[in-house]
């Protein structure tokens, strides 16, 4: 079996990436699919022997960084390389361009497991008997965020969708909301569970 060497395939954009691969062709190749372009569109496919020791990859983003190369921080999206003025630290195969953006992420990331929390409470409370499919907590600040009547539309808010009792379709719980959307054939069953009557607009379509 032939050894691995790593070789830096170049979009001719703003995108790089290393291969590790018995050939160039096979470098090139495999760059291109993930880079999504053409065989021939990538615009050069060169050995980086510097690397040939992390074989078969990755290689890590802090030992990149000493040779030249930059990612996006994953919390402020700003370049994290060498001439960043913090230290970088390395998360996976990602990095943070300084500690700060490190324990900002960290915070929100614990906000937002806060927030999906309280939304599901909600949303079991109201809804009991009810299975959850998806649920999405919007964060405005530190509070779940509530969706807005714009006419028949809503704002993104805290969204819940699930399955209930006797329904054939999938409803939609838009947090802070009183109203559901569910199926038009799902009315009569999402009113007989909740025990309450179909709004006028809709009884006239009701069996």
């Amino acid at each position: 079996m032939k050894r691995l060497k790593a070789y830096t395939v170049h979009d001719g954009g703003d995108h790089s990436v290393i291969r590790f691969a018995a050939s160039n062709v096979v470098a090139r190749r495999e760059g291109a699919n993930e880079l999504d372009c053409a065989f021939d569109e990538v615009d050069y496919c060169t050995r980086s022997p510097e690397f040939d020791a992390y074989a078969p990859g990755p290689v890590p983003p802090l030992v990149a960084i000493k040779h030249g190369w930059w990612f996006e921080c994953r919390h402020c999206g700003q370049q994290a390389s060498e001439y960043s003025e913090g230290p970088v630290i390395e998360d996976g195969d990602g990095v943070f361009c300084s500690p700060a953006c490190e324990m900002c992420d960290f915070a929100e990331a614990r906000a937002r497991t806060a927030a999906d929390v309280a939304l599901l409470e909600v949303f079991d409370a109201k809804f009991s008997g009810a299975t959850m499919l998806h649920a999405y907590a919007n964060l405005d600040g530190r509070r779940l965020e509530a969706g807005t009547q714009f006419g028949s539309r809503h704002s993104t808010g805290s969204v819940v969708t699930f399955k209930f009792p006797g329904g054939a379709g999938v409803a939609r719980w838009v947090f802070g909301d009183e109203d559901v959307t569910v199926d038009r054939d799902d009315i009569a069953a999402f009113c007989a569970w909740r025990g309450k009557p179909a709004p006028e607009y809709l009884r006239e379509v009701l069996p």
